[in-house]
């Protein structure tokens, strides 16, 4: 490491401490029985998801990320072809059956962040 820090390297610590200050400022509003080790140790228990559950999570996401980037792909290619130069809304040239589901996309990519 090198001495002084990088500009990167300060924001990253200032990142961590304030992650750091931030867990312990909500463990102790959460944790009304005291901040024992145990204690939160099984709160977090409570709270994690499983693995089957996290995997089905990122694979759905990555579904619906990938179909969006589809017709949003499709889009661009339309509005490229129509003229190069001119900027135009990619919604603005999808179906109402692609609108819907980019909403549909949305909510998914929403619900499993």
């Amino acid at each position: 490491s090198q001495v002084p820090l990088s500009s990167q390297q300060l924001v990253y610590a200032s990142r961590d401490a304030w992650a750091g200050a931030a867990v312990m400022e909500n463990l102790g509003r959460d944790c009304r029985d005291g901040m024992h080790v145990d204690i939160i140790a099984k709160m977090v228990q409570e709270n994690e998801r499983d693995m089957v559950e996290v995997d089905e999570r990122a694979r759905r996401r990555k579904k619906a990320r990938v179909k969006s980037k589809g017709i949003l792909a499709d889009a661009k290619e339309m509005a490229f072809e129509m003229d190069p130069n001119k900027k135009v809304r990619l919604k603005d040239l999808m179906s109402s059956a692609e609108k819907e589901e980019m909403d549909r996309l949305q909510i998914i990519l929403d619900e499993t962040a």
